[in-house]
C-alpha cells in the first residue's frame, strides 16, 4: 500500500510543476478485510438454497425416494437460522433418502467471521496517512468517497449459467446446447443478510470518515443510494461493482463535493 500512494504522490507533483491543479480522488479503498470472501461465501449459500427447489422437483418428478434439504449451521455447530449465519458458519445441501436417511449428496460451503471490526483503527490511519501524502505532495484537493450500500444489488444467474457453460464445461455444452435462460435474483437474498451488510458498510465508512482531517482541501462525500439499476447484474467481475448509471452517480456526487 506504501509504495502504490508512493507512486501515487507522483501525479499531484508533476501536475503542480507544469503549473496545473491537482485533485485527488479515492472510492471506498483502503479495505484489506476478508469481506470478499465472506459475500462470495454467502452469494453461493444463497444460489445453492435457490436452486434446491428445483433439485426437489426433478427428484419429485422422477420417482426418487430422495429429500434435498439445506440446513445453516453456526460456528459453534448448532443449526440456526439462514440470516444468522452469515456472522460464521456453513451452509448445507444435502441429498438424502427418504426411507434409510442416507446422505447421497453432501454440499458444504464455509461463511468465514466478518474481520471488518479487528481492522476499522487500521483504516482509519491510513486513510489519514494518505491524505496527508496527498496534501504534501501538492494536491489541491482531496475527495475520499465512502461505500455504497450493495443490498439492492441482483445478479443474473442464468447469464452466468451460459457464461460457464460457454467458457468453462465441454461437459455442460453437450447436455445444454441452448441458451440458459436470464434469471435475475437479489446478490443477497435474505433480509437479516441485507440488514446485516448494511451496517457493515457504515461501520466501514464510520472508520474511513475518521481519517479525513478537517482541512479546507478535504472533502469526505457519502456515496450515493444506488438502485438495482446502478449495479452491474453479471457475475464474473460485475456484480456488486456500478455500471454506467452507477458510475454516473458516483462522479456527480464527486463533483458537487469539488463545488
Amino acid at each position: 500500500m506504501i509504495g502504490r500512494s508512493a507512486v501515487i504522490c507522483t501525479v499531484p507533483r508533476q501536475a503542480k510543476s507544469e503549473k496545473k491543479a491537482a485533485y485527488f480522488v479515492s472510492t471506498g479503498g483502503v479495505n484489506d478485510t476478508n469481506w470478499t470472501e465472506v459475500l462470495t461465501a454467502l452469494v453461493a449459500c444463497g444460489t445453492v438454497d435457490y436452486y434446491k427447489k428445483f433439485a426437489q422437483e426433478w427428484l419429485t418428478r422422477e420417482g426418487k425416494p430422495w429429500q434435498a434439504t439445506m440446513k445453516w449451521i453456526d460456528r459453534n455447530n448448532n443449526y440456526v437460522a439462514k440470516s444468522d449465519v452469515i456472522q460464521g458458519g456453513s451452509c448445507h445441501l444435502r441429498i438424502e433418502g427418504d426411507i434409510t436417511d442416507i446422505d447421497y449428496f453432501h454440499k458444504k460451503i464455509e461463511i468465514p467471521v466478518y474481520n471488518g471490526p479487528s481492522h476499522y483503527n487500521a483504516i482509519t490511519e491510513r486513510v489519514s496517512d494518505i491524505i496527508d501524502e496527498m496534501l504534501d505532495a501538492g494536491a489541491d484537493k482531496v475527495v475520499w468517497m465512502g461505500y455504497y450500500d450493495i443490498s439492492p444489488a441482483q445478479i443474473d444467474l442464468g447469464a452466468f449459467g451460459e457464461t460457464y457453460r460457454q467458457k468453462v464445461s465441454k461437459t455442460l455444452q453437450d447436455m445444454l446446447p441452448g441458451h440458459i435462460p436470464l434469471n435475475k435474483r437479489p446478490l443477497l437474498d435474505d433480509p437479516g443478510w441485507q440488514q446485516t451488510v448494511g451496517a457493515w458498510t457504515t461501520a466501514m465508512n464510520q472508520a474511513i470518515w475518521q481519517g479525513v482531517p478537517n482541512h479546507p482541501k478535504v472533502r469526505f462525500a457519502n456515496a450515493p443510494v444506488l438502485g438495482t439499476g446502478d449495479i452491474q447484474q453479471t457475475a464474473f467481475g460485475g456484480c456488486p461493482h456500478p455500471n454506467e448509471p452507477g458510475h454516473t452517480a458516483l462522479a456527480n456526487r464527486l463533483n458537487q463535493m469539488f463545488g
